[in-house]
């Protein structure tokens, strides 16, 4: 059974379990080539509304194997990760979320940022009710392949939204920051 865990161990978390917890809850598992007003869609392992894939996944990397502590943006077509900051140090969490005193302890956090741009074309205004849904989907398969890796997590709401997209350097637009996730070793 599934239950938060709010204390972490200091043990790093090894370098294939983090890639898995990425790969296994948004990787694009498929294509599909004109689906309905789009020439392709990607099919992605969490519901997504119309098929429409516009999910972003940042990452703050502290305490994993093999990985430099930075800020990333992970691919989900090709599972790999770019680098958008590097040298990130326990102590930027102050600037990013209201719950730094868990963020200390952890080996990595996920932040799932939702694009209206993309998911409004088809949804307008309606969009962005369809990018929450879609961040709680995605935030349940990363619990789930969380608990059956031994890792544990923190699910919250209490990051400040454009402080962070502004923190990291994205042109906000349409770009909502919607769930942050704080996971490290139990």
């Amino acid at each position: 059974m599934r239950r938060t865990k709010r204390e972490f161990s200091k043990q790093p978390i090894s370098l294939m379990d983090f890639t898995k917890v990425l790969f296994y809850s948004s990787f694009v598992t498929g294509r599909l080539d004109e689906f309905m007003f789009y020439p392709k869609a990607n099919l992605t392992p969490y519901a997504s509304s119309g098929a429409i894939d516009s999910m972003y996944l940042f990452v703050t990397v502290l305490n994993v194997e093999e990985l430099e502590a930075g800020i990333y943006l992970y691919n989900n077509l090709d599972n790999s990760l770019y680098i958008i900051k590097d040298n990130f140090s326990k102590e930027e969490y102050n600037f990013i979320t209201a719950n730094e005193h868990f963020c200390y302890g952890s080996s990595f956090n996920i932040y799932i940022v939702g694009d209206m741009s993309i998911k409004g074309m088809k949804y307008q205004d309606r969009a962005y009710r369809f990018l929450n849904i879609e961040a709680g989907h995605l935030a349940q398969n990363i619990c789930l392949i969380c608990e059956g890796l031994g890792i544990g997590v923190i699910s919250s709401g209490g990051f400040y939204d454009d402080i962070f997209l502004e923190y990291i350097n994205i042109d906000i637009g349409e770009k909502y920051l919607l769930y942050e996730l704080i996971l490290g070793m139990i």
